[in-house]
């Protein structure tokens, strides 16, 4: 029993020394006390791996025209992101012939390697065989990084052409970086003839309804020009302009007046708010001003036109931002040139959005990228003069649209004007409709609280106002459709700080409003009573400073809110 408890105590006794020890041994990183209170001080580890990434410079590199004689050259850069260096490699482009390597080989660490890119247009020892239409070019591409070349070659015919160049690494890894340009038998300076305007939209045309446009020929040289014009076959469609859909801005109404309208024909997809002053016809940047238009298609290219002064803009797709740009500087101040403005994305319906700020530049239009598009059928159009010779005068040749016995749908054509000194391609767009247009526009009544909106039913619009919050009251009053016998544009203005709308026939009484945004022409109107028309009354509260447009002549009981009958705004359906 004795030995029992001897060796209890004798366990106990070991274990107490063996705490009393330790406590002695610990390391002093264990108790550095501070304050009397005991921490124990972390050995801080290395800071985390990020993996390799590949990110570009650039998701397109757009060369311009290059003609037989001449090279372009481009740059980008492939950064990688992670913490351990990556090795990439460049392929030779897909049906492009290597001279020496099928690859460029890099590595990126922390850095940017830049590559630099060359597109030269071989010349022959004969002239170039073949038409304008069918004509080929030897062109020949150099990818450089440091002192590593890769070079290729190809014969392309004359036109339009995009070219993916793919980064790959060895974990399977990709990139693309896509390289644009249109090869041309001559360059503009060598071009002896002027073409305007260079791009033609009839818009929207009835089948067996006829259409005019008018191009200016002038010749830049000192000798006499031959020249001809004709319809490019089934060749030239191949090229890039053959998938697009051109939509010109232009109003030749307002051209030399100052103030841009929107063109009676793009009131249901083109909206602008904002200052917008005009240019040739065109809507020029004026201030802050935003520009919103419907499209169907995967692609957008925007034409603009630099005329003095600075800015940028921003470019959304459905409310998305995609791109931005700075226009200060910019080239191109003889003639409205492409940008790309969003690519690659899935074709269907969208909402372009341009957020601008500044002054100095016009836009005259769009270019879309759609897979629907058809070429016209050949007599469809005629063109007169179709030849003439020319020194110094101007000369003006028609084209002559009229469809018939055929589908509804978006068409194209192209016209090549050719000479002794020079060629130059016109692109045709137009949609051809079946049924005549709607003959109303209905403007719809919104409210919220004490506020009234008046929208036209256009999905965008109406995100617009119920996004905020209101409510849709019904039908408010129907305006005609641009084009109607005895009416004139309908022009909106909206004031953000006051929540008001404010409708009108004369833009200059619009225009002097203070604080109130231009919004454009949201339909016609009549200034004079028409068969089948009555007034549309507008009401006006004075301590509020809002309207309300309404079709009772008592004003729906609004006098009893505090609004004053203000007069009529004019005679609608």
């Amino acid at each position: 029993m004795h030995t029992r408890y001897s060796k209890i105590f004798l366990s106990f006794t070991l274990v107490l020394l063996a705490l009393t020890l330790d406590a002695f041994c610990l390391p002093k990183t264990f108790h550095a006390a501070t304050d009397g209170v005991r921490k124990v001080s972390v050995q801080q580890g290395k800071p985390p791996v990020v993996l390799p990434s590949l990110v570009l410079s650039h998701r397109e590199i757009d060369l311009g025209n290059i003609s037989m004689g001449q090279e372009k050259e481009g740059t980008f850069s492939i950064k990688n992101v992670g913490s351990e260096s990556l090795s990439w490699t460049i392929l030779t482009p897909e049906t492009w012939f290597p001279l020496d390597k099928t690859e460029l080989p890099g590595i990126s660490k922390k850095n940017e390697e830049a590559v630099s890119l060359r597109i030269s247009v071989l010349k022959r020892d004969s002239d170039v065989s073949g038409t304008f239409e069918t004509a080929h070019l030897p062109v020949q591409m150099t990818l450089q990084n440091r002192s590593d070349r890769l070079t290729c070659v190809k014969d392309l015919p004359v036109g339009y052409h995009r070219n993916a160049i793919k980064i790959r690494t060895a974990a399977g890894m990709q990139r693309t970086v896509f390289i644009k340009f249109n090869l041309v038998l001559k360059t503009e300076e060598d071009i002896a003839i002027s073409i305007d305007p260079p791009r033609l939209d009839f818009g929207t045309v009835r089948i067996g309804e006829q259409a005019t446009r008018r191009i200016r020929l002038t010749n830049k040289s000192q000798e006499k020009i031959k020249w001809q014009v004709k319809l490019a076959g089934m060749n030239g469609m191949a090229t890039d302009s053959g998938r697009h859909r051109y939509i010109s801005f232009l109003n030749e109404d307002v051209a030399g007046k100052g103030a841009y309208a929107t063109a009676p024909h793009l009131d249901k997809n083109l909206q602008l708010s904002g200052s917008w002053g005009e240019y040739q016809g065109f809507p020029r940047i004026n201030g802050k001003c935003i520009l919103k238009m419907d499209f169907w298609g995967s692609a957008l290219g925007l034409y603009v036109k630099k005329i003095g002064g600075s800015g940028q803009f921003s470019v959304y797709i459905d409310n998305n931002p995609v791109k931005s740009y700075e226009f200060n500087g910019w080239p191109g101040e003889d003639e409205f040139y492409e940008i790309s403005a969003a690519d690659d994305f899935l074709e269907a319906n969208h909402v372009l959005t341009l957020v601008l700020n500044g002054n100095g530049m016009a836009i005259e239009g769009v270019r879309v990228k759609r897979q629907d598009v058809l070429e016209g059928k050949r007599d469809w159009i005629s063109i007169f003069p179709a030849s003439g010779f020319t020194l110094k005068e101007t000369d003006y040749i028609n084209i002559v649209l009229n469809p018939t016995q055929t589908n509804p749908g978006v068409y194209a054509n192209l016209i090549h004007v050719t000479s002794n000194n020079g060629n130059v391609e016109v692109p045709l767009s137009y949609e051809i409709v079946e049924d005549p247009p709607v003959q109303n526009i209905d403007i719809y009544r919104y409210r919220k609280g004490g506020y009234y909106l008046y929208i036209s039913p256009l999905p965008s619009e109406e995100w617009r106002v119920t996004s905020k919050g209101f409510v849709k009251q019904g039908l408010a009053f129907r305006l005609f459709q641009p084009g109607s016998v005895g009416t004139v544009p309908f022009y909106r203005w909206y004031n953000p700080r006051i929540i008001n709308q404010f409708y009108s026939y004369d833009l200059k009484k619009g225009n002097a409003l203070v604080g109130y945004v231009y919004e454009g022409v949201v339909g016609h109107i009549a200034t004079s009573r028409l068969k089948d028309t009555r007034e549309l009354y507008r009401w006006f509260n004075p301590k509020t400073r809002r309207h309300f447009f309404t079709l009772d002549p008592k004003g729906e009981g609004m006098n009893k809110k505090g609004y004053v009958f203000e007069g009529i705004a004019g005679y609608v359906k």
